[in-house]
């Protein structure tokens, strides 16, 4: 009975049966799943760096943000002082 079910990630190789052992695979299709894998961690690895980028951005955005918020903050702290000394 075959799984016709392919989840995302899955690498499928092809497998016979063999008398020796319950299942075996020929040489061709170890290449071929081979191949698969190492062209979905290119993907894999493209998608991961374009989140880390963006995740990145995002991070220095908020930095700036947080820091002219820190700035603003201080100034006003500031102010304050001086009128309560007045």
């Amino acid at each position: 009975m075959e799984c016709n079910i392919k989840a995302p990630n899955i690498i499928t190789i092809p497998v016979a049966p063999c008398t020796h052992s319950r299942l075996t695979t020929t040489e061709s299709g170890v290449q071929a799943a081979l191949h698969k894998l190492d062209t979905m961690d290119e993907s894999v690895d493209g998608r991961v760096l374009s989140a880390l980028l963006s995740v990145k951005n995002k991070y220095r955005h908020i930095f700036e943000n947080f820091k002219k918020e820190m700035e603003l903050q201080a100034i006003a702290a500031l102010t304050l002082w001086q009128l309560i000394q007045r």
